[in-house]
């Protein structure tokens, strides 16, 4: 693992590289508060398994990250109020993957708004007829990507040169 935690709040996790880990990021809380108010940014996430996993969590940001050649970029499950935004999501069999909880399917949205998925075509989505469009990184259900970013997100990149 990358990096993993459990039973904490208002935590940052910023500037890093992880790579070649079975999960980049790894977040889990299984008592009866979650995780809450937690930031991802300016980090390099590649060629993991899972890039960052997020399991019964509330109030994540993950933003500005470069996201890339992992088999699920970010995969939550359970957790509520996650964002992502300005991050490069690309070279990922699945950019982004929400298995929600019971309930309101709204209630436990990914917004992942403002991201480039590989593609200025967007994520590569199933519609409800069974075809999918969009040639960037997949995503599931309960992910909202739009508006999307048509372009890789540059402020970010340069950091990295």
């Amino acid at each position: 693992m990358g990096f993993g935690y459990t039973d904490s709040a208002d935590v940052n996790i910023s500037g890093n590289t992880m790579n070649n880990n079975p999960q980049g990021i790894t977040v889990f809380w299984w008592g009866i508060t979650n995780l809450i108010d937690t930031i991802v940014t300016g980090n390099m996430i590649d060629s993991n398994t899972y890039g960052i996993l997020i399991g019964t969590c509330n109030k994540w940001t993950i933003e500005n990250n470069e996201i890339t050649n992992n088999y699920i970029g970010i995969y939550i499950m359970e957790s509520k109020g996650i964002e992502a935004h300005r991050n490069n999501i690309v070279g990922n069999t699945w950019g982004a993957y929400n298995a929600i909880g019971s309930g309101d399917p709204d209630e436990w949205e990914l917004n992942a708004e403002l991201n480039y998925w590989g593609s200025p075509t967007g994520p590569n989505r199933e519609l409800p007829n069974g075809k999918w469009v969009g040639k960037g990184d997949k995503v599931s259900a309960n992910v909202n990507f739009v508006p999307r970013l048509p372009h890789p997100y540059e402020h970010f990149q340069n950091r990295f040169k």
